[in-house]
């Protein structure tokens, strides 16, 4: 979400995908260079060095992706803890893919390490092929290198907030009364918002938007900040995540799950300091969009020197292109600070979605608190969100959520 005067960007920001990782090579060195696959089946790639080769099988969400021949190996292999990572990288879609790694033994002596000091901190000895040979090889081992998702060096996650909505006190949340930053069809207002709601066999809150004024397509609904704030201090992160579904109840008192069929729904799970918006950054997990009975939604982020004044433009990653909100789903976001430089990744259901790296501006993020609203609709300079300005929720639309935790990690 972002004040009413500044349009939201359309032009999706493309970054490496890194699995449940995020950056997943944050706290370890990472060089790259071009190779080529040694074999012909684009399902696998080799890389051979000093010895040895590595064949992969590129996986995502337990399917091959095919690969081709202008990909980028990325490994390291540091000698210290004698760990090494594989990432495989696409430069057109800038994809950075999760990858399953077997070592075979081959007879060759033809390709030789070089040594990288780095940063004046870490040696990291990284070896390249940029030409294999077919040779008879004898598989050694398969090794787990799926992409972790703790960086080398990482500690165990700690809780640091948690709620379940199990009673009807709201005591770490302040509820809003006022009109919607993008929108005056919608209000919000205390009364829509509800704890210790039964749904689902779960205890859940419960934000109502309905329709109050038809003549006027105006509407009612409900908004909650979290009374905490929390930014990642020096080599540490944050994960954000919530737990949420919609439902729908039609006309006819008849309920079905999701927003589809709907208009002008504009739902969002995101951090910001609102004193003197933009100037203490905001970053959008999810928002959702209902558009005459499609679903959308992604990742935004924003930030601005003076008041009322983004400057990020072509932020809003849309990675969501159907209707999620049928069910459970966890929204998640990781905020490192690794040794001062800030990133922030967007997760579904653990999967990567989106990254955003924009440290000259991420690291002037203030501490954030967690917004959870259901907005109706868009005006002003919001308006060309929704092509159709016929709002319509049915009778009343609730969005349900299940829990918000914060936990934080050491990086380093």
């Amino acid at each position: 979400m972002k004040e009413a005067s500044h349009p939201r960007p359309q032009t999706p920001d493309p970054v490496p995908d890194t699995g449940d990782a995020g950056d997943a090579g944050a706290g370890v060195i990472l060089h790259e260079n071009r190779v080529n696959l040694c074999e012909a089946n684009y399902s696998r790639w080799v890389v051979c060095y000093g010895g040895f080769s590595i064949e992969g099988y590129v996986t995502n969400n337990g399917g091959n992706r095919h690969i081709a021949g202008n990909h980028i190996i990325v490994f390291a292999i540091f000698e210290k803890t004698k760990r090494f990572d594989f990432y495989l990288f696409n430069p057109a879609s800038r994809l950075l893919l999760k990858i399953k790694i077997l070592l075979t033994m081959i007879n060759t002596n033809n390709w030789r390490p070089r040594r990288l000091m780095l940063w004046g901190f870490l040696t990291v000895t990284t070896l390249f092929a940029y030409s294999c040979q077919q040779e008879a090889v004898e598989p050694l081992s398969v090794v787990d290198a799926v992409i972790e998702d703790a960086p080398a060096g990482a500690g165990s996650w700690s809780d640091i907030f948690w709620e379940g909505f199990g009673s009807s006190s709201l005591s770490q949340w302040n509820v809003t009364n006022r009109d919607d930053y993008n929108s005056s069809k919608c209000n919000y207002q205390s009364g829509q918002v509800q704890s210790n709601v039964s749904v689902d066999g779960k205890k859940a809150l419960r934000i109502t938007a309905k329709e109050v004024d038809a003549n006027n397509n105006e509407f009612i609904s409900g908004h909650i900040k979290s009374k905490s704030n929390w930014r990642p201090g020096w080599n540490k992160e944050i994960r954000f995540e919530a737990n949420f579904k919609f439902k729908t109840r039609n006309w006819n008192n008849s309920v079905y799950d999701g927003i589809e069929g709907t208009n002008g729904a504009w739902p969002a799970f995101w951090t910001v300091n609102e004193t003197n918006w933009p100037t203490n950054g905001e970053l959008d997990m999810i928002e959702i969009y209902s558009k005459s009975g499609s679903v959308e939604g992604g990742s935004n982020v924003f930030f601005g020197w003076n008041t009322g004044q983004n400057i990020i433009s072509g932020q809003e990653n849309k990675w969501l292109s159907w209707d999620q909100t049928k069910w459970w789903s966890t929204y998640a976001m990781s905020w490192r600070n690794l040794r001062g430089a800030n990133t922030a990744a967007m997760y579904l259901n653990g999967q990567w979605k989106a990254s955003y790296n924009n440290n000259q501006y991420l690291n002037r993020f203030s501490n954030h608190n967690i917004i959870l609203n259901y907005n109706v609709g868009a005006t002003g300079a919001a308006s060309g969100i929704f092509p159709n300005k016929n709002f319509d929720l049915k009778k009343e639309s609730y969005m349900y959520v299940d829990w918000v935790k914060v936990r934080q990690r050491n990086i380093w």
